[in-house]
Parts: C-alpha cells; sequence; structure tokens
C-alpha cells in the first residue's frame, strides 16, 4: 500500500506491528527518505580495527556511526575496506567526507559507499524488493530455508543446501534458482551482494501472506 505522508507511513507501522503480535501478519516497510542512513567506505585503517573502536572515533568526530564491519580484500590483495552506516544529519553530507584521520591515524579516506547493482534481497527472510532493516517477515536460513539465522544453521557444510525461495539444491542468493532470474526481471529490483552455488529444480517453498508498504 502506498501513503503520502511520514505521519501516515508511521501510524501505518503501528497498525501493522499490532497485527503481528495479534494476526502473526507478515510486512515489511521501507525507510522514509530522512531516516535513512548515510553508507560510506572507510580506507586506510588496519585490516585488525575493531568496528566499534571506529564508531566511537566517528562519533567523537561528530557523526552518530551506527554500524561498522570490514570488507575483506580478496586473497592475495592486500588492505581492508571498512563499510559503515552513519545517522544522517544536517552536517553529515559532505562532512563526513571531509574526515581524514581516525583514531589517532592519519591518511583515512571515507567516500560514498557504492554498492554493487543487481537484486535486493532481504537477508532476514531471503525474499525480494526490500531491505532486512524494517522486515518483519518469518526468518529463513539462507543455506537451509529453516527458521533461524544463518550463522546458526546447524546443516553440515557438507550436505547440499535447500533453498528458501523454490526449494532447490542450492542457497536462497544464488543467481541461478528460479525466483531469483524471475525476480531480476523486475523493474523494481534494487541492490544487493550476490553470490552463486550449483542448482537443483525441485517445488516451490511455501510463503506466508505478505503485507508491504512504501
Amino acid at each position: 500500500m502506498k501513503n503520502s505522508s511520514d505521519e501516515e507511513n508511521r501510524a501505518i507501522q503501528a497498525y501493522l506491528a499490532d497485527l503481528e503480535k495479534s494476526q502473526g501478519v507478515a510486512w515489511f516497510s521501507y525507510y522514509l527518505p530522512a531516516e535513512r542512513s548515510v553508507k560510506v567506505a572507510i580506507r586506510g585503517l588496519p585490516v585488525d580495527t575493531p568496528p566499534e573502536d571506529i564508531i566511537e572515533a566517528l562519533r567523537d568526530a561528530g557523526h552518530g556511526a551506527e554500524y561498522v564491519r570490514p570488507i575483506r580484500a580478496r586473497q592475495g590483495r592486500p588492505g581492508c575496506l571498512y563499510y559503515a552506516q552513519v545517522a544522517r544529519a544536517d552536517n553529515t553530507i559532505p562532512g563526513i567526507y571531509g574526515v581524514t584521520e581516525l583514531l589517532c591515524m592519519p591518511g583515512i579516506k571515507i567516500e560514498a559507499w557504492r554498492g554493487k547493482k543487481g537484486l535486493a534481497q532481504c537477508h532476514r527472510c531471503q525474499q525480494f524488493r526490500h531491505s532486512s532493516h524494517n522486515c518483519h517477515r518469518p526468518m529463513a536460513c539462507v543455506r537451509c530455508g529453516e527458521e533461524h539465522p544463518a550463522s546458526e544453521c546447524p546443516r553440515p557444510k557438507e550436505e547440499p543446501p535447500t533453498c528458501a525461495n523454490c526449494g532447490g539444491a542450492h542457497t536462497a542468493n544464488n543467481t541461478s534458482c528460479p525466483v531469483f532470474r524471475r525476480e531480476t526481471r523486475n523493474p523494481r529490483a534494487g541492490t544487493v551482494a550476490r553470490t552463486a552455488a550449483a542448482p537443483t529444480a525441485k517445488p516451490a517453498a511455501a510463503q506466508p501472506s505478505l503485507v508491504y508498504f512504501y
């Protein structure tokens, strides 16, 4: 469903949250433009720098860092890139791009994050056209399709995966998945990092009802 104001957006979110508790309705929503975090790439820090130290340093510099994680370089390549999400504020852009020192280390470079172009896929439910941040659908493991995080998947790695979307013997983010391919042709597709594995055709997995708005 579409809404025309920030107030309506928040009212609908509250209403859907109540339905989730009382009737088990699954839903997701999109961030309001003013609430979207600024995504940046940080270069020049040692590979073993703790993310929590970077968050604190960014906050000390006047930028409300919310999340930081390292992006390891490919084998054989030096260095490390850090991905960060910073709360949007009046001074965030272009101010954060002027930061050249963090944790007493000069030569730091902060630039706009450039995500890989492709199909937007939620890392929580494995469905498409939204992210995990405002997803209230049942969790689905990207490896086995069961309702738990991928980090807690009990399935041995030597066993084949099961796609949460089509039931095939591949991970849910496999670009060979028939559901993935179908959604790729959707003009509303967004951005996500993707991986590949060998596909096997199986009956499609049943999906719960879904309510979404933007």
